[in-house]
């Protein structure tokens, strides 16, 4: 299972990337598989991979869009192929986990989530 961790500063002030780096480098026994940080002002999410298949080594996470969503996500989507043909005109050529689950997020909001069936975690900040 990956690891997935992240910080929030109630106070706006911005996250300190190297204890971002700090905690991803805790986490890397738990997701021996690399991973990334990212920090956008008051939030920073880590994410350390354990890969247990040939597409979750492709993902690069965490998943950033261009209005400022972040996602984390670990998990298994049982709906795969439900979830791509309803997403088929918002899906670009990365048919990921992350991106189905992004892509499910951006067209149906917080109701996304009782359309994601599995086993899964993920961690998701939207800007507002």
């Amino acid at each position: 299972m990956s690891t997935l961790g992240g910080v929030l500063n109630f106070d706006s002030k911005p996250v300190d990337e190297q204890m971002l780096i700090t905690m991803s480098n805790a986490l890397a026994s738990n997701g021996p598989d690399g991973g990334g940080q990212y920090a956008n002002g008051a939030i920073g999410m880590v994410y350390r991979a354990f890969c247990t298949n040939k597409s979750s080594r492709q993902e690069h996470q965490p998943l950033v869009t261009d209005e400022g969503q972040i996602l984390i996500w670990d998990g298994r989507l049982d709906n795969r192929a439900e979830l791509i043909r309803l997403l088929y005109d918002q899906l670009s050529d990365n048919k990921s986990d992350a991106h189905l689950v992004m892509a499910s997020y951006r067209k149906w909001g917080l109701s996304f989530l009782p359309k994601l069936v599995g086993d899964f975690a993920l961690s998701l900040w939207r800007s507002e």
